[in-house]
């Protein structure tokens, strides 16, 4: 898990749009 959040901090933007993106379209299928 730890090694998950270093890979976060080192590619912070790209994993921001990624789950942005990801849980916008499960919001829209859970709604």
């Amino acid at each position: 898990m730890s090694y998950f959040l270093n890979f976060i901090r080192n590619d912070s933007l790209f994993i921001e749009t990624f789950f942005f993106i990801y849980f916008t379209s499960f919001a829209k299928q859970d709604q």
